[in-house]
């Protein structure tokens, strides 16, 4: 036996198996913090999504009303683009804080999934679950831009979709709450950190 060996043999012969245990534990907290740490399983259970049940997603009370899609929206900004139906996921929505929140805070509020063909700054978006939508007042069909408190919208999540792929009889929709903290850039308040509260499907039904 070498003279390495005879000394590593020597020494787990005077610690205890409390002590190996210890310095095991040790070991994998170190190579854990050193190659990015344990993975770790998901264990916040995100609930299901109910029709004309509000969410409270941090800056707003948001609740989702019904499902439709058109032709009948001229919602893409680009000419170019190839011809679109709307698919649209109409909800109210309040803001519970109190203060104006940008309207791109809502947009990050809602994501869509199970629809073949989405549109994504007038091109096939490689994953739809990625595309954000517009958001538009139903009444006059134009762009929200701000927020305010105290004043409930009936507003159009709004999403192109290209006219050869199958309209959707229903959609799979995600809410996402935010936190309001300070910005890592320029340490402004705002609302970051967007995560999955709920999930569900909705009906969606042809407008014409």
């Amino acid at each position: 036996m070498s003279g390495i060996g005879a000394r590593l043999v020597a020494l787990l012969a005077r610690v205890s198996f409390k002590q190996l245990l210890l310095v095991a534990v040790a070991a994998v907290i170190l190579a854990s913090g050193l190659f990015g740490g344990l993975e770790r399983a998901e264990t916040t259970e995100i609930e299901a999504l109910k029709v004309g049940r509000a969410v409270d997603t941090g800056p707003f009370d948001l609740t989702v009303e019904r499902g439709r899609h058109t032709t009948e929206i001229e919602s893409s900004a680009f000419p170019s683009a190839p011809p679109a139906r709307s698919v649209v996921v109409v909800a109210t929505v309040r803001n519970r804080s109190d203060r104006s929140v940008s309207a791109a805070t809502l947009r990050d509020s809602v994501r869509l999934s199970g629809v073949a063909g989405l549109l994504d700054d007038g091109r096939r978006a490689k994953k739809g679950a990625d595309v954000r939508p517009q958001v538009l007042l139903p009444a006059d069909g134009s762009a929200l831009s701000t927020v305010v408190p105290g004043v409930t919208y009936e507003v159009a999540f709004v999403w192109d979709q290209a006219v050869d792929s199958e309209p959707p009889s229903s959609v799979g929709v995600e809410i996402r709450s935010h936190t309001r903290r300070k910005s890592t850039i320029d340490g402004q308040q705002g609302w970051f950190d967007p995560t999955a509260v709920r999930r569900g499907s909705v009906a969606v039904e042809e407008v014409s």
